[in-house]
């Protein structure tokens, strides 16, 4: 009877080896990803990196994104606040100003597939739609500028 339960309980301990060697490389291969991702966002956002591209088995893509603050009619979230005819001034614009931002949508080509999205602070210029350039992705797969 004692060899059985040694046996079970040694079968049990390689399990969870077995079950513990899969968790790390499963752990390592998100790290590695991760790392990845940080390495991109960092290069798109110093402008080292074209709008989108591959590195070995990551691929990213960047898109400006726009937002108006508020849809519909803003004055009509003011008319309760400061009555129907005493609007301010300044709330009269308020519903042309747009948001803007631009996402990083970063991909891993492997069996797993992983993919994150992550949405950057835009620069001065872009915040309340006061940008110049469209940085909308190019479509260039060539990695450096």
């Amino acid at each position: 009877m004692a060899v059985v339960v040694i046996a079970l309980v040694a079968t049990a301990a390689l399990r969870l080896v077995v079950l513990s060697q899969k968790n790390l490389i499963a752990v390592r291969e998100k790290e590695r990803f991760l790392d990845q991702v940080a390495a991109v966002q960092t290069a798109v956002k110093i402008e080292e990196l074209r709008e989108s591209g591959t590195s070995g088995d990551i691929e990213w893509e960047t898109k400006l994104q726009r937002k108006l603050l508020f849809d519909g009619d803003p004055r009509a979230l003011f008319k309760e606040m400061f009555g129907e005819g005493n609007i301010p001034d300044f709330l009269n614009d308020i519903g042309r100003i747009e948001l803007k931002w631009r996402e990083i949508t970063i991909t891993q080509n492997t069996q797993k597939g992983q993919k994150l999205v992550l949405c950057l602070y835009p620069e001065d210029d872009l915040l309340l739609g006061g940008g110049s350039g469209d940085q909308t992705s190019s479509g260039d797969k060539s990695g450096k500028k």
